[in-house]
């Protein structure tokens, strides 16, 4: 005689568990990611060089969309809302050359790098801002 055993209603509970992330992630992960990421973008608005501020006041915490359906991220970008870059940013960060359209010179601006020396001057200090918004909301829970 064989014996086995038959599971039913496997799909409903894969979707609940699915729909239970979406919410977990939306109610407490992405408000954790963006307090962290609120860290970095700070020191970055404090280190950039500032002619007009209007590179400092575009630097943001947004949303990434994951791969996966239970995945959440947020950066810190700059530029406009709904921009993928900001030109002005990257020549700011990295440096570039500049022609006279007059004269035909080429100079060398440097760079003035602000996102790497704020990420790395307070990653450390975001990833514990998240890990303590994630244990309250945790003990909250409980």
């Amino acid at each position: 005689m064989k014996a086995g055993v038959k599971i039913t209603g496997i799909r409903e509970v894969q979707d609940d568990l699915k729909r239970i992330g979406r919410i977990a992630g939306r109610e407490h992960l992405l408000p954790a990611l963006y307090a962290g990421g609120a860290v970095v973008r700070d020191e970055m608005r404090r280190i950039v060089r500032k002619k007009s501020g209007d590179t400092a006041d575009s630097i943001a915490v947004r949303p990434l969309k994951g791969p996966g359906n239970n995945e959440y991220f947020a950066a810190v970008r700059v530029g406009p809302v709904g921009a993928e870059n900001n030109h002005v940013a990257r020549l700011l960060q990295d440096g570039h050359l500049r022609k006279n359209l007059r004269t035909g010179n080429v100079s060398h601006i440097p760079g003035y790098p602000f996102v790497d020396p704020a990420a790395d001057a307070k990653g450390d200090e975001a990833a514990a801002v998240i890990e303590a918004a994630l244990l309250r909301d945790a003990g909250q829970a409980a």
